[in-house]
């Protein structure tokens, strides 16, 4: 990498286009999540349509330089014409293909010359006809991530042969999120063809205790570092059964939210010496309560533990209390509080806790802080800069946000999100002059009362250059003008229904 770059980079440094100095600080990030990798593509389409030449000659090699960049997919695509194209574009990366349910499709992937740029391949609701094109397919086993969601084609023979086939062979990630699979889950458990999966997603399939009883003893998963049991039909056994199981030390990543857990499965979650490698923890919904949250937050298992999604579970301002006090969890980086009614006095005794200082993602949406609460949590002397912020729902207004601008160091936020709350056009205005916001990628503004000249300022606002679109959904604007400024070239950032960061729903990707 150092000879390239020492090669290209007098060349480089000379050139004066924004872009490319903005795609030089992209590549030498260490790593990029999904929104750099998204950013990414786009500079590169943009650099191909103003410096064709320059892009084929000199850009090309240089990303080239940064392979681990490269390494999962950097964008999703629609078509087969859509993938060719973009592979001629970036021959260095892979993609992610979104297949439609025709046959025709699917025939034309078997044969384009872009097939080997495919490392991720989705079927959404895919008819029996497409499962049987793929099972039959024999061209398609060098793909590493596989999500078939969304259907009840899923049937016995097809699951068998998905099993058996060699389409498992180089496959490190398993999506089968609202599949109907809950009969076939002894069958995956007991495939040896799936001994490589690292991540597995069975979200939304009506899967009860018996049923992880069977992950849980299966050896072939031993690999696993993601596991995503989401809204099922999980209750205490389930808990004590993935708790108990000697296969998932490896994990780190355990997805739990929306199931039936109860303040007993939570004890056998936090009491596990098995599960003392996990990183992110969600548990959102599970009828948790302060005892619950009193297991987590006194377990000496759960010290590896940087993200904690517990959103939706009358933990009180006891049980948050708890979390932020725990000697276990000084490593959490990003803790999840939503929907857990704590007061405006709760939020003040959240804000002198010291252990603030580590986060960097904050969620303490739908509590109902207003402006007291956000004025004691914006004055905490721990709260460092963070990167995400969820004040979902909290009825804060104009001055509220002039409070959170003037108060809080803002200047490392990539994630803002103020939704369903009392926010106009002032604050609207407030948002969009306001320079500490450049490195945000991500605002999320819907069900307001801002109007045309509040939304107005934010797409033109110079602060917000890295907000690929504005979430909006809800407010005072008529759709026909918001169709109308997205089809008006001179704006950069189109105004599109909101994507949550909340990911407890979230079906055919992996977090």
């Amino acid at each position: 990498m150092c000879v390239l770059l020492n090669t290209y980079g007098p060349y480089l440094m000379m050139s004066s286009s924004h872009t490319f100095a903005e795609l030089r600080s992209l590549m030498n990030t260490p790593a990029l999540d999904e929104a750099r990798r998204q950013h990414l593509f786009d500079l590169l389409l943009q650099g191909n349509e103003t410096h064709r030449e320059l892009y084929r000659s000199t850009w090309l090699p240089y990303i080239q330089s940064f392979p681990h960049h490269f390494e999962q997919p950097l964008t999703s695509v629609h078509s087969v014409k859509e993938l060719e194209h973009t592979a001629n574009l970036i021959p260095c990366a892979r993609f992610e293909l979104h297949i439609p349910d025709k046959a025709q499709e699917f025939s034309t992937l078997e044969r384009s010359p872009a097939l080997h740029t495919l490392s991720s391949l989705v079927l959404k609701t895919p008819s029996d006809t497409l499962i049987q094109s793929l099972l039959d397919s024999t061209k398609l086993n060098h793909i590493t991530a596989l999500t078939l969601c969304r259907t009840n084609n899923l049937n016995t023979r097809h699951f068998q042969r998905l099993m058996q086939s060699p389409l498992l062979k180089n496959l490190t990630k398993l999506n089968l999120d609202l599949a109907s699979i809950s009969k076939h889950i002894q069958t995956l458990a007991q495939s040896h063809h799936i001994s490589s999966i690292t991540h597995l997603s069975l979200a939304s399939n009506a899967i009860e205790d018996h049923e992880v009883y069977h992950l849980a003893q299966s050896p072939y998963l031993k690999n696993l570092t993601y596991l995503s049991l989401a809204t099922n039909q999980i209750r205490e056994e389930g808990a004590r059964a993935l708790a108990q199981s000697p296969y998932l030390k490896n994990l780190t990543s355990l997805h739990l939210q929306n199931n039936k857990l109860g303040v007993e499965g939570i004890q056998h979650i936090a009491n596990s010496p098995h599960l003392s490698s996990l990183q992110h923890l969600t548990i959102e919904n599970n009828e948790v309560g302060i005892t619950g949250t009193l297991h987590i937050a006194n377990s000496p298992h759960l010290s590896s533990l940087q993200h904690l999604n517990i959103r939706s579970n009358s933990i009180g301002r006891e049980g948050t209390l708890a979390l932020m006090q725990s000697p276990h969890l000084k490593n959490l980086k990003g803790l999840f509080l939503g929907s857990n009614y704590i007061s405006p006095y709760g939020i003040k005794a959240l804000a002198q806790s010291s252990q603030l200082k580590n986060l960097t993602h904050l969620d303490l949406s739908y509590m109902f802080m207003e402006h007291e609460g956000l004025k004691a949590l914006v004055q905490s002397p721990y709260l460092s800069p963070i990167t995400t912020l969820q004040l979902n729902g909290n009825k804060l207004g104009d001055r509220d946000i002039e409070l959170l601008l003037n108060t809080l160091d803002l200047s490392e936020l990539t994630h803002l999100e103020l939704r369903s709350n009392n926010i106009s056009d002032a604050g609207a205005r407030l948002l969009a002059h306001a320079p500490q916001l450049k490195n945000l990628t991500h605002l999320d503004l819907s069900y307001n009362h801002i109007e045309l000249d509040g939304i107005t300022s934010l797409i033109q606002s110079p602060n917000l250059i890295h907000v690929p679109s504005i979430a909006c959904e809800g407010n005072m604007i008529p759709s026909e003008t918001i169709h109308a400024l997205n089809q008006t070239s001179h704006h950069h950032r189109l105004l599109n229904p909101p994507t949550t960061h909340n990911q407890s729903s979230r079906h055919g990707t992996f977090l």
